[in-house]
């Protein structure tokens, strides 16, 4: 059996390793300096308690595919998120906190322990609300165990695994703080979610940090 590549065989194989290398995040080396930005953007993150972002959607599992435009309110652990357009059931609306869960949709109100059990069961949405509250700002969930993370130059996340999730930040922007207490923010732009049935890309817009808990300020540095 002749194993001999043609030129052209070669050629195209090369420019496929090009585009996978071209699609993969670099590899950043773990320095005690990342570690440093890392751990200063968790303090600047788990700060930022009220924000609002408007997101578009889509996901796939082995049954079906849907996708939905997101607007989510959050202020502390109590939360808003606006879903329109999945699986062409309109506009449907989940409130909830720590203690209460309640889905408004088709003139009803339904309510549940969890928002994932409750979007399942009454639209038929997976859709991880709870980790999402954590990831969406680049975060790990607090309480559940890192399995592996991956960082960029400038100490975001780039890769995360948790609780059975790949989660892949793809890109990231620069915001400012509607309300001036801060300097300029590192939020994620595009998150990919994937685990052993599920895959959502995440496209995020807009986003509205609406200002930090009360922790006081250094004295000898500004507020960041």
């Amino acid at each position: 059996m002749n194993l001999s590549l043609k030129p052209t065989s070669l050629i195209a194989l090369l420019g496929l390793a090009s585009l996978l290398s071209a699609c993969s995040p670099p590899v950043v080396e773990v320095t005690p300096e990342l570690l440093q930005r890392w751990q200063q953007q968790q303090q600047d993150l788990n700060r930022l308690q009220t924000w609002e972002l408007q997101a578009s959607l889509t996901a796939n599992t082995r049954e079906d595919g849907w996708s939905a435009r997101i607007f989510w309110k959050q202020q502390s652990d109590a939360y808003q998120l606006r879903l329109q357009g999945p699986l062409g059931q309109g506009v449907m609306r989940l409130e909830g906190n720590a203690q209460t869960v309640l889905l408004y949709a088709d003139g009803q109100v339904y309510s549940a322990d969890t928002p994932e059990e409750l979007l399942e069961r009454e639209a038929g949405i997976r859709l991880p609300v709870r980790h999402l509250m954590f990831w969406a700002r680049g975060l790990p969930v607090p309480g559940l165990e890192i399995e592996a993370q991956d960082f960029t130059p400038e100490g975001t996340l780039s890769h995360l695994k948790q609780d059975g999730w790949e989660i892949e930040f793809r890109s990231y922007q620069q915001v400012g703080n509607r309300y001036q207490l801060s300097g300029a923010w590192l939020l994620p732009r595009k998150i990919r979610l994937e685990n052993d049935t599920y895959l959502a890309k995440v496209g995020i817009s807009q986003w509205l940090p609406g200002g930090m808990t009360q922790t006081p300020c250094p004295q000898d540095a500004p507020c960041r």
